[in-house]
């Protein structure tokens, strides 16, 4: 028929129909379309450079004989929390397990905040007497530990730390590993989102289709 197998100007976008939103991450099929709608060029957010710092003498890298070791665990929550801040839009500028050490502690993030736009600690935020996070900034008026009504990620930290001119925000997530990935979920994504210029997540509500047995503590 007449017209078949031709493209019509305008059948795929019109004059002031919206192209890419703000706040899009841009996948290859958005430049593609900017090309095609003969944008060069569109200002973007930055992709957001973030320190994961997992507290423990505990941990070890994942691999490691364990047999040798007894106590020690592998350091998961470094892996997964990496991966959440990949997903959530952002970079990783390092990845480092520290000991149970207040000044170990304070100079490792001294050193990351240097470059980073956000830090994650995951682990020391509890009651305990080595809870190293706690220990090194619960006396720095630019932070706050305390319980949030979530189980599990109970224990929660948050602040801010000055480096040369720079003010840099930390999230302190506690250190159970199921724990450290639902709270990274609930309180640090929404940050890495923001300064990567994205919207808040959709959370869905759902039913459990069986029961499920809590934790005696």
């Amino acid at each position: 028929p007449a017209g078949r197998h031709v493209r019509r100007a305008g059948e795929d976008l019109r004059a002031g129909d919206l192209a890419v939103a703000a706040g899009t991450l841009l996948a290859p099929r958005h430049l593609a379309l900017l090309a095609a709608v003969g944008v060069p060029e569109v200002s973007v957010h930055p992709r957001p450079r973030v320190a994961v710092i997992a507290t423990g003498a505990e941990l070890v890298a994942p691999g490691a004989s364990l047999a040798d070791l007894p106590g020690h665990v592998p350091d998961s929550n470094s892996v997964a929390i990496v991966a959440a801040v990949v997903a959530a839009g952002a970079g990783i500028i390092g990845t480092t397990p520290v000991p149970d050490d207040p000044e170990q502690l304070v100079a490792l993030i001294e050193r990351v905040g240097q470059a980073a736009d956000l830090i994650v600690t995951t682990g020391g935020v509890s009651a305990g007497d080595h809870d190293v996070v706690k220990a090194a900034f619960r006396d720095h008026e630019d932070f706050w530990f305390g319980p949030v009504a979530v189980k599990p990620g109970r224990p929660q930290g948050c602040g801010v730390v000055t480096v040369g001119d720079r003010r840099v925000p930390v999230v302190c997530l506690p250190g159970t590993p199921v724990a450290a990935y639902a709270s990274f979920r609930l309180f640090a994504e929404p940050a890495v989102r923001r300064l990567a210029g994205r919207g808040p997540q959709a959370f869905a509500r759902a039913l459990l289709g069986a029961p499920v047995e809590a934790a005696a503590d």
